[in-house]
């Protein structure tokens, strides 16, 4: 699983359109302190292994929750859309990793005020992209 993970964050950083907008900004479960906006956060919300009688087979369906982080809500869109695009519908190898299927299958606008915010601050706009991965696991 981890290094589907790894392979998932690579591809989607390899489409000039994200890399563009976040260079290498894109990291699992939160962004660190300081990080400049736009940013991409990444997240395992499930994993659905196949088994059968004669014990696991190896192919793998995990729920990824991505963050389109930016200080605009036309720019979350924006990179949303760049990071959709970079991966939806995939199916092949991306470094080690063997794909059966990218497919995004939901979308969520936010928006959040962190508590060291003073009160005329924008806040932060955040669209988040449900995939469902599907991939061979050793």
């Amino acid at each position: 699983m981890k290094q589907a993970l790894i392979d998932f964050r690579e591809k989607v950083l390899a489409a000039p359109a994200v890399a563009a907008i976040v260079a290498r900004r894109m990291y699992p479960n939160y962004f660190p302190e300081g990080t400049p906006f736009p940013a991409i956060t990444y997240a395992n919300t499930s994993a659905i292994r196949l088994i059968s009688f004669d014990g696991p087979i190896g192919y793998t369906t995990a729920r990824l929750s991505v963050g389109a982080w930016a200080d605009t809500y036309a720019d979350a869109e924006t990179l949303a859309d760049a990071v959709r695009k970079s991966v939806n519908g995939f199916r092949g190898t991306f470094g080690s990793t063997f794909f059966q299927a990218i497919k995004c299958e939901n979308n969520l606008d936010t928006f959040g005020e962190g508590a060291d915010q003073e009160a005329s601050s924008p806040g932060v706009h955040r669209v988040i992209l449900d995939f469902a991965v599907s991939f061979n696991e050793p």
